[in-house]
């Protein structure tokens, strides 16, 4: 391959302005928490409210880290210090302090690079790649921003030394960017292109008490709403519950107008998702980032944006496995259980409708939970679980409107039922 060198003559230096934002949500009287009475004196009961406070640390830490600060911890020579340009790497350390706080809370920290270099990687202290928000051209008149969204749920009943949360950014400019050579050509153009602009970082927290966990139970509807292909989708609905996270599952079938041109699926009249090939149809169903527009959702007015987690447990995908509803539905009813078995080429025993499961006239038949559209042969057969069936190498597992699940071959007229996985805490 040949050398790849950047053009010396034009100047990579970047002027780093850090503009930090720091807003607290304030204590009002209905978030606060009341002890309960701890003295009575001359008949009068007195009560303490609970410390209420969290904030973004300033300063330096004691490795002498400078906090909120964009630094190059590099030992590239070849470029000014203090300045940014394709090889060098460093940091942004974020510290939010509750040390005082004596309530449960979730914080929201969002952090803002405005110019932000094409090439440039982001990463969390422990090394997982972020792929923030990105928006702009990266021109003067529509500068590129990227943005980064981190929740947590911060417990009070924590030892001190667990009050201090590190959220440090980690950054690499790679100096080389590509595997082919118009790859990299193409790349050190933007290099280029991106030099001698002034990078701004915004850095906010958030936060509200957390009151409760939620009380919703499978089957119930959560009061959210998200969008996928400019369609919204309001109807959700709780699938299970694993730990501190919750399956969603819409309500209804996907309409086809929300399947942005996923490849690997067919749409067919309203509902219909249908593939040319079982392979295909898996991938399109299970493969993440399809349905990766599904994670910004509004919750009783607040806005959530997961498409940039790095939280592998938080996702969405075309349909559930037909593992998660044999889970959902055992939850449910206990004593109608199903269990999905593999056999050694991968595929799922998924032939219930003869069994004690899923025969018309059972428990759950008329719960449409698992079997929305009972009957209406004529709009949509039934919906793909996101599993591929023992039956044969054209054949998936489904869920007919019949009221069973069956399998059936992979340009069946089935739909698709889209499931997210968020943190419990937020859902509502």
């Amino acid at each position: 391959m040949k050398n790849k060198c950047k053009n010396t003559n034009i100047s990579l230096i970047f002027i780093v302005i850090i503009l930090i934002t720091i807003i607290v949500v304030s204590s009002i009287i209905g978030f606060y928490a009341w002890s309960k009475y701890i003295s009575l004196k001359g008949g009068e009961a007195t009560a303490q409210v609970a410390k209420w406070h969290f904030e973004l640390k300033e300063g330096t830490t004691e490795s002498g880290k400078t906090l909120l600060a964009l630094t190059r911890t590099d030992e590239y020579k070849y470029v000014e210090e203090g300045k940014l340009a394709p090889g060098t790497n460093g940091e942004l350390p974020i510290v939010i302090d509750t040390t005082t706080t004596e309530v449960d809370l979730k914080y929201y920290l969002v952090v803002t690079i405005t110019n932000f270099p094409k090439n440039m990687l982001l990463y969390t202290a422990d090394k997982k790649l972020i792929k923030p928000q990105v928006t702009g051209e990266g021109t003067d008149e529509s500068p590129r921003v990227a943005t980064i969204y981190i929740s947590k749920y911060v417990p009070y009943r924590t030892a001190d030394t667990d009050r201090l949360h590190d959220e440090t950014i980690m950054w690499n400019w790679p100096y080389i960017t590509g595997t082919e050579d118009s790859e990299v050509d193409e790349n050190d153009k933007i290099d280029v292109q991106d030099a001698g602009k002034e990078v701004t970082v915004s850095v906010s927290v958030t936060g509200t008490e957390k009151l409760k966990d939620s009380n919703l139970k499978i089957g119930d509807t959560a009061n959210l709403t998200t969008t996928l292909n400019g369609v919204e989708l309001n109807n959700w609905k709780v699938f299970y519950k694993e730990g501190d996270y919750t399956y969603l599952i819409l309500g209804d079938y996907l309409p086809n107008k929300a399947i942005n041109d996923i490849n690997g699926i067919i749409k067919k009249d309203e509902y219909t998702a249908i593939s040319n090939n079982r392979e295909n149809l898996i991938n399109a169903l299970t493969t993440k980032t399809n349905w990766s527009g599904l994670l910004k959702v509004s919750i009783n007015g607040r806005n959530y944006d997961y498409t940039s987690t790095t939280d592998d447990k938080i996702y969405a995908q075309g349909s559930p496995t037909i593992d998660l509803y044999a889970k959902s539905w055992n939850e449910k009813y206990p004593n109608n259980q199903m269990h999905p078995t593999k056999n050694s080429t991968g595929g799922y025993y998924a032939n219930y409708q003869y069994g004690d499961f899923g025969v018309l006239n059972t428990p759950g038949y008329s719960d449409t939970l698992y079997y929305p559209h009972q009957g209406e042969w004529n709009k949509c057969a039934g919906y793909w679980l996101a599993s591929p069936s023992y039956e044969g190498p054209r054949v998936m597992v489904d869920v007919w409107c019949g009221g069973c699940v069956g399998n059936d071959d992979y340009n069946f007229n089935c739909a698709c039922r889209p499931i997210i996985c968020l943190p419990s805490d937020i859902i509502e």
